[in-house]
């Protein structure tokens, strides 16, 4: 299940994400909802269709809902955003966030914008935020969870070694830590423009000729395009070779003309 579940204790604190496997147990109607059941802990739960993005192969449930497993009960809290894939997340996700987590995002978006193909190491974390290994670890953790990073781990180091954001994660925070200095939507929408301008029958979109155009910095436009194949809407082509952005060329897909013609919504701009 996608996002992860929260395991919460008596007192509401969170305890962890949990990747238990879950049954399918039945499917209702009046309202249409599913029952599913945790194989693991016997917790069921009913989701009507609302709070379901979607199945992905081989055995992936995709969520618009975050669930808070507690001792005898789960509990649903809306989302938004790279974990739930609605409309006003950039505010909404660093508005659920606080304390370190919120630090460390920020510091992610801070470094991963200023360098191309640069993750927030966990040493340089910690000494940028005053934080201790433990906390670094819990908030780092707490971040994956919700989807919005991915971590790096070693035998060799104890515990993470870097934390790297998920692209969508960008766009939902950069308007709340970049805001006096970047204008996003301004930026996707000279994007859109250029992506507009190829004709349908033209195959690949070179990636330097869109750095050129939009005068986008590489390391954001880099982070922008990677979100924007994982949402579906271009499919970036990667060279074998080469140390540049992720993609060479990219590709607009149906979805992605749909959203360019205004005829589906996106939400970052």
């Amino acid at each position: 299940m996608r996002p992860l579940p929260i395991r919460t204790g008596p007192d509401g604190v969170h305890l962890g994400a949990s990747d238990d496997q879950w049954q399918l147990e039945k499917v209702l109607q009046n309202p249409s909802r599913i029952r599913l059941l945790n194989i693991h802990t016997h917790h069921t739960i009913e989701l009507q269709g609302d709070n379901v993005r979607e199945y992905r192969s081989p055995n992936f449930l995709m969520l618009r809902c975050q669930l808070l497993i507690g001792l005898s009960e789960i509990a649903i809290e809306p989302l938004v955003g790279s974990a739930g894939f609605d409309d006003d997340s950039g505010r909404a996700i660093t508005q659920r966030l606080s304390g370190d987590p919120l630090r460390l995002l920020g510091y992610c978006v801070q470094t991963e914008n200023a360098a191309l193909n640069h993750c927030a190491e966990a040493e340089a974390a910690m000494e940028a935020l005053g934080l201790s290994l433990a906390q670094y670890k819990a908030a780092a953790e707490e971040l994956a969870a919700l989807d919005l990073v991915t971590l790096s781990r070693s035998l060799n180091y104890p515990g993470i070694v870097r934390t790297a954001l998920r692209p969508i994660a960008f766009l939902e925070a950069a308007p709340h830590f970049l805001q006096a200095e970047v204008d996003l939507s301004a930026e996707l929408k000279s994007l859109f423009v250029e992506l507009r301008k190829a004709p349908e029958d033209q195959s690949l979109i070179d990636v330097h000729q869109l750095h050129e155009r939009t005068a986008i910095p590489l390391p954001r436009l880099d982070l922008i395009l990677r979100a924007l194949d994982a949402q579906g809407h271009i499919k970036g082509r990667q060279m074998a070779s080469g140390d540049w952005t992720l993609f060479w060329n990219v590709q607009v897909t149906p979805a992605g003309r749909r959203m360019l013609r205004g005829e589906d919504p996106f939400p970052f701009c």
